[in-house]
């Protein structure tokens, strides 16, 4: 995708830059963009959206950034995946069946705007942010490690090594920040449709939501949550 890139001879910028866009590239959380954007559509509200979507950046960059600097050992945290797993399963369970739910209503469904629901949707998307970066830490292909190994390789000042350790952390964090400005232009949107567009959407978000929820709570192993 990127070529052939000398990683001796490249500039520190353009090897930062082009091992965090294939870090961004990761396979094993391609479920990731489901859930998001399934989620997004059953709140459709754009200030919501926004406050979701910085929680769940600011978590994941926080988190990575720490685990990148070599603060803190990814491997410490595996414990805690179990605890995540049920957490985001059963909130999946439930914004899914809210979703089903919302289309027995005569009227077009509402997106979820009750300021309680908010700060649960919150605290879920904080929740993600944590598991999905300790997920695809473990399954980088060692892409990390092999940056550390780049800095390493150089004589940088410690400003220089964590602002490369920040370049590295914006492209690996690429994926997410278009995903997000996509879903929050595209699904703030569906407030204009007509009822039937917004009725097939929150039946195609319930639904997509359940069967992940169904995943993550029974067969784990099928998204790389084992």
């Amino acid at each position: 995708l990127l070529g052939t890139i000398n990683l001796n001879n490249a500039p520190l910028a353009l090897s930062s830059l082009s091992i965090g866009l294939l870090d961004a590239l990761n396979p094993c959380t391609t479920w990731v963009v489901v859930y998001i954007l399934a989620l997004f559509v059953l709140v459709r509200e754009q200030k919501n959206l926004i406050l979701l979507a910085a929680a769940f950046l600011i978590t994941y960059g926080i988190v990575y950034y720490i685990v990148l600097a070599g603060w803190l050992n990814p491997l410490s945290l595996l414990g805690y995946l179990s605890i995540c797993r049920w957490i985001l399963g059963l909130g999946a369970l439930g914004v899914g069946a809210y979703g089903l739910i919302s289309l027995k209503k005569s009227t077009p469904p509402t997106g979820i705007a009750n300021p309680t629901a908010i700060k649960a949707l919150i605290f879920l998307l904080i929740t993600f942010a944590f598991s999905v970066t300790i997920l695809e830490y473990i399954c980088s292909s060692g892409l990390p490690d092999l940056f550390e190994r780049v800095l390493a390789s150089q004589t940088l000042s410690p400003i220089d090594i964590h602002l490369y350790q920040f370049l590295y952390l914006l492209a690996a964090m690429s994926g997410y920040l278009l995903v997000f400005a996509i879903s929050i232009s595209g699904v703030s949107a569906l407030t204009q449709a007509g009822e039937k567009n917004i009725r097939l959407a929150h039946m195609l978000a319930g639904a997509l939501l359940l069967f992940l929820a169904l995943m993550l709570l029974v067969f784990p192993s099928a998204l790389q949550f084992a």
